[in-house]
């Protein structure tokens, strides 16, 4: 989402279990409760009174239900992601309908890859991080490539990062780990992007590792 924090986040589902939204959120047949749906968007906009509060979270709103109304069909085909022997195009892959090694998959459902953005890279990371899923293809994609996770490659001789789409970020990320650390410490002990994103938020960090902190996020 861009400018916000974790704890904004976790704020936000907490305000929705309260309210009882969650509930609503999270219900395997979305179409049979199309009342409680718009009666979400209703109580959200009647309690504005003198702050526009989660407006940001809220104006997803179709992303959610989109999520909801297909999430069996979008668990599924993240998981099949295990059974790809190949380099392969997670965003092609995201879009079932016109993938055509999908093609017969049993797999009917709108594109995801730009609804979830980076935030693919996140659910793919978490997946291997429970053990869930994993390949050596697929650990390719498991890099988050937050902004300043960008600008720390880029400022350690990743040059090439800020050419691509976020989507096809994380393979960059791997190839240039397994180059300057090899295979096996490339992935952090599973941790991924995780410890990056430490040292991209950290001062202290940064003048370890680079002798000075990042450039400032207008120069990159």
């Amino acid at each position: 989402m861009g400018r916000v924090r974790p704890e904004q986040h976790r704020t936000f589902i907490e305000n929705c279990q309260r309210r009882g939204w969650w509930e609503v959120f999270t219900d395997p047949q979305p179409a049979q409760r199309c009342e409680e749906w718009m009666g979400v968007l209703d109580e959200f906009i009647d309690n504005q009174v003198d702050q526009q509060e989660y407006e940001q979270w809220m104006i997803r709103f179709l992303i959610i239900y989109k999520l909801c109304r297909h999430l069996d069909y979008y668990a599924e085909l993240l998981c099949e992601l295990k059974r790809y022997r190949r380099d392969f195009d997670l965003e092609l892959v995201l879009t079932p309908l016109a993938d055509c090694d999908q093609q017969g998959g049993g797999i009917s459902a709108p594109p995801l890859g730009r609804t979830l953005g980076m935030g693919a890279n996140f659910v793919i990371r978490e997946l291997i991080r429970s053990k869930i899923i994993d390949s050596p293809y697929l650990r390719k994609h498991a890099y988050v490539p937050y902004k300043r996770v960008r600008r720390l490659f880029y400022e350690m001789g990743c040059k090439n990062i800020e050419e691509v789409p976020r989507l096809k970020a994380s393979p960059i990320i791997f190839e240039f780990l397994t180059e300057n650390l090899g295979a096996e410490k490339s992935s952090f002990c599973g941790d991924f992007d995780i410890p990056l994103r430490i040292v991209s938020e950290s001062w202290e960090l940064q003048q370890e590792l680079l002798g000075r902190a990042l450039t400032a996020e207008e120069e990159f």
